[in-house]
């Protein structure tokens, strides 16, 4: 007759303090706005114990931080210049028939959000300036913005 293994030790005390652990990590990872990391440990806990309601929540609130971070300014300045004039002609084209415009101006627009990384719900300042790489002055007849949040 086979004897039966020796009873393994009860592993409720170490499973729940791997999970204390990882959510410790997780919302440190979070804070750091670490949230590719924040993630992963929210969906170790989530291997460890399905139900735990702390870890679905910052699991789904550090995957929306995630999303929103990618759409941010980066830190300091962002700019947008037009697009400089070819030194050929128009590929694919006859150039004999074909009128090429030079740009209307030389210039950029220069986009400076502060603080460079917002939170949720935190006030910002997004200041737009077009600045004159030019020799021409530059006729602003108006500017039309549409402001976007989280995609909406």
């Amino acid at each position: 007759m086979a004897t039966p293994p020796p009873a393994a030790a009860n592993p409720a005390p170490q499973t729940a303090a791997a999970v204390a652990n990882l959510m410790a990590q997780a919302r440190t990872a979070t804070d750091a706005r670490n949230y590719d990391a924040a993630v992963s440990m929210y969906d170790e806990v989530l291997k460890l114990d399905p139900h735990n309601s702390a870890a679905t929540a910052g699991r789904t609130a550090a995957a929306a931080a995630r999303i929103a971070a990618r759409r941010t300014f980066v830190a300091g300045r962002t700019v947008v210049g037009t697009e400089q004039k070819s030194k050929g002609g128009l590929s694919g084209f006859d150039g004999a028939d074909v009128v090429q415009k030079s740009a209307d101006f030389s210039g950029r627009l220069e986009f400076a959000m502060n603080p460079p990384n917002v939170k949720p719900g935190e006030p910002y300042r997004l200041t737009v300036a077009l600045v004159n790489d030019g020799k021409k002055a530059i006729k602003i007849s108006g500017m039309t913005y549409t402001i976007t949040v989280n995609g909406q």
